[in-house]
């Protein structure tokens, strides 16, 4: 197997970062590059999970790896990904696994659907992608993004990071107060599950709540079997 296909899977992530950067500061003019944005930044992020395997067997990236290998293979698909990594010693913790899954969700919803994105909703998604990206460079690759990406990219992606925090700090307060509203008793049959719209923990689900629910952050209504399904995935 060449030596190069190492660099080309990392410098394609970044690559796709770049382009997403650039389709995100024109999408304000045209809704459908907030998507493209989207779109090439978690191809990115995808890319440089697979360097990771890459980087500690060639043979890992594809996806049946009890065939002969050959130029025509077929990659890993991103769905198995945390499987792979796991697989190999990678550790996850349960919110990273939720992040990392929450993307394969978004590109599956704007793949097959005509999804239009608010700025702010945009800022937060990849906000959130990229801050699990850079830990996960930093840790396993001994990788600081900032050295692979031209300044001003950098600081907009750190833009976004610090949006995010900032979002889910005010929706963590939110909910920290509203749970103060029940008995202290009450509190421990509460669970919080992750948004299937958002991918975020904001789903509150209190033991005789039937029918929909809502998600704190963004305020979607959905039935409680999918927010209990969602739940038990993560």
């Amino acid at each position: 197997m060449k030596k190069t296909q190492k660099y080309r899977l990392f410098e394609n992530g970044i690559d796709s970062i770049a382009h997403g950067i650039e389709h995100f500061l024109i999408g304000e003019k045209d809704n459908k590059n907030f998507k493209f944005a989207i779109l090439h930044i978690f191809h990115g992020i995808e890319m440089i999970l697979k360097e990771k395997l890459f980087k500690i067997n060639p043979i890992l990236i594809y996806s049946n790896i009890d065939q002969k290998i050959n130029e025509s293979s077929h990659t890993i698909g991103f769905s198995n990904l945390v499987i792979r990594l796991e697989n190999v010693g990678i550790k996850f913790s349960k919110e990273e696994i939720e992040t990392i899954n929450g993307i394969q969700r978004i590109r599956n919803q704007i793949e097959h659907k005509d999804m239009l994105f608010g700025i702010d909703d945009v800022k937060f998604k990849i906000g959130k992608s990229i801050k699990f990206l850079i830990n996960f460079m930093r840790d396993e690759l001994n990788i600081d993004l900032q050295n692979y990406i031209n300044k001003d990219n950098y600081k907009i992606l750190v833009t976004m990071i610090d949006f995010y925090d900032e979002q889910v700090k005010i929706v963590e307060k939110e909910i920290e107060e509203y749970l103060k509203t029940f008995d202290p008793k009450d509190r421990q049959s509460i669970d919080i599950f992750f948004c299937p719209y958002c991918n975020n923990r904001t789903v509150i689900i209190e033991p005789d709540e039937k029918g929909f629910v809502t998600c704190h952050f963004c305020k979607e209504d959905f039935t409680l079997n999918i927010a209990m399904y969602v739940g038990y995935l993560y």
